[in-house]
């Protein structure tokens, strides 16, 4: 038996009618709050180079990801099996530089971020009236903000010049002390955070990336003192 079929029966037993019983009540919706949690300890695992913990971490992940599968597949709503099938053929059609039979193979590009911008849109149908709208609202506030500057980005709509994205910075900065309300300070301090982000977007750095290196700082100056 793989891996993947051992797990696969151990969930299915845990949800079976002598199963657990709190396996058994869990929703997708639910289990919400695991999958987020999981995701980040996986991340925290490959950040900090710990390959065990990193396999136990990226092991906890899978484990939700396909009890959520294995949930849908109990309403009868897609199988395990038509949730793998649809990413991998997802994959096949967004790599036509790779698989010679794919379906994304009329928007072949030099430039990969364009060709998988124009299979999303041309193949697979998935223009949106504004270029934002596919970032979902459950990100986290800098993640969100990374990749609306992201999408924006693709559309012109950018402060590429550093030199502005600094000058930026110090604008809202400005803002930020001479504003008088408690609202206006929050407003303020919203648009200096993303200011910051825009910044980091033009120096190719992955401002949730940082923010994490520097709460890791943080807490290992605080422990020292």
């Amino acid at each position: 038996m793989s891996g993947f079929e051992h797990l696969l029966s151990v969930i299915k037993t845990l949800r079976s009618e002598n199963g657990c019983p709190w396996d058994k009540v869990q929703t997708p919706f639910s289990l919400r709050r695991f999958l987020v949690e999981e995701c980040f300890e996986a991340v925290d695992a490959i950040t900090s180079n710990d390959v065990q913990h990193a396999k136990e971490e990226l092991g906890d992940l899978f484990f939700n990801v396909l009890f959520d599968a294995c949930i849908y597949e109990s309403q009868n709503d897609f199988t395990v099996d038509e949730c793998l099938n649809d990413v991998a053929e997802k994959l096949i059609r967004r790599h036509p530089h790779v698989f010679a039979d794919s379906t994304g193979k009329s928007q072949l590009n030099n430039n990969l971020s364009v060709q998988w911008d124009n299979i999303k849109e041309n193949v697979e149908g998935r223009k949106t009236c504004n270029a934002l709208d596919d970032v979902p609202n459950g990100f986290p506030p800098l993640l969100k903000a990374q990749k609306m500057l992201k999408k924006a980005a693709k559309q012109g709509f950018e402060l590429d010049n550093i030199e502005q994205a600094k000058s930026k910075i110090l604008e809202n900065l400005k803002e930020t002390q001479e504003a008088q309300t408690d609202n206006q300070k929050e407003d303020k301090i919203g648009d200096l955070l993303f200011s910051v982000v825009n910044y980091a977007h033009c120096l190719g750095i992955d401002a949730t990336v940082a923010m994490e290196s520097a709460n890791t700082r943080f807490r290992s100056q605080f422990t020292l003192k």
